[in-house]
């Protein structure tokens, strides 16, 4: 969730920064875009249970072989080549979650959450005391919209596991989309009650107080972040942003002053910046920092049509 908090900004800021400025658009992918979506993506990869194949134990048979392949084909990116190989070990072994946890992943990966949810679920049918198809499926069925039925999956798992983390910090995302602040907030303080240093959860908590105009209680989270990890510049952008909420603006200069020397790639960092000057009066340097903002995005996207 740490990185959400940042996508309407990149998205809202540089459109209206070149419709501000009158010029072409800079709209060229780039490697730092390709580096930051795969980072946002792989996110999943980093939970509970990991987003991979899984190898049969008896690979020496036809749907062993099979699925090798396809675990070959999957660890490649031809997704392809792995359902097919997939599919036909399905064939033969009709009764193999593994196999089926197989296919829900391409189709995750070629983001057809419908279709991985129904493999997941024959999976968990196939498995049903295996808690690592349950948390997939519920996974993938809040990124699908599903959000009813991802809670009450999630909730199961954590009578199966006796709590986790991970499914509680779950949890608060789907209950604060819900609009249920009250569950998101206990969910996210449990998850952190279990983990003191899980930085998601933290990140959560913080921005769901921000939210709710508990400012004090988000100050005190963010910081709690930034020195846990001080060479992230997303809890100084979330101090930033809530000192300038605050009318804290010079510290909220301070703390943006701190996210560019971290990411002096990333433009809208010195629209925020320019954002705050602009409160202060100090239109030269606010002018200043929306020029660096259009000169950095033009960097990273050359031909501008």
């Amino acid at each position: 969730m740490r990185k959400m908090i940042t996508i309407p900004f990149v998205a809202f800021f540089l459109v209206l920064f070149s419709c501000a400025l009158d010029v072409h658009a800079c709209n060229d992918w780039t490697a730092r875009d390709e580096a930051f979506w795969k980072e946002m993506y792989n996110e999943p990869a980093r939970s509970l249970f990991p987003m991979e194949p899984i190898s049969l134990s008896s690979p020496g048979n036809l749907s062993g072989a099979l699925s090798e392949d396809g675990i070959k084909a999957f660890e490649r990116g031809d997704y392809g080549e792995a359902e097919r190989s997939f599919g036909e070990a399905v064939k033969t072994n009709p009764g193999s979650a593994p196999l089926y946890h197989n296919l829900a992943l391409v189709s995750y990966k070629r983001l057809d959450m419908e279709r991985a949810a129904w493999f997941w679920k024959k999976a968990v049918s196939l498995d049903p005391g295996n808690p690592r198809y349950l948390y997939h499926l519920a996974f993938v069925l809040s990124a699908g919209g599903r959000v009813e039925e991802a809670i009450s999956l999630y909730q199961n798992l954590l009578t199966k596991m006796n709590g986790q983390p991970e499914i509680y910090n779950s949890l608060g995302q789907l209950f604060e989309f819900r609009g249920d602040l009250l569950h998101a907030e206990n969910n996210f303080r449990r998850a952190i009650a279990l983990k003191p240093e899980y930085l998601p959860a933290l990140n959560n908590l913080g921005r769901l107080y921000s939210r709710s105009g508990r400012r004090k209680e988000a100050e005190r989270i963010f910081k709690k972040v930034a020195r846990l990890r001080p060479e992230d510049a997303d809890s100084y952008i979330s101090l930033g942003t809530l000192y300038s909420d605050m009318g804290r603006r010079a510290r909220s200069v301070r703390y943006l002053r701190k996210a560019i020397r971290l990411r002096p790639d990333y433009p809208e960092l010195h629209l925020l910046l320019s954002g705050v000057y602009r409160e202060m009066g100090r239109t030269r340097e606010a002018r200043e920092e929306e020029l660096l903002a259009h000169v950095v995005t033009c960097k990273l996207r050359p031909n501008m049509e």
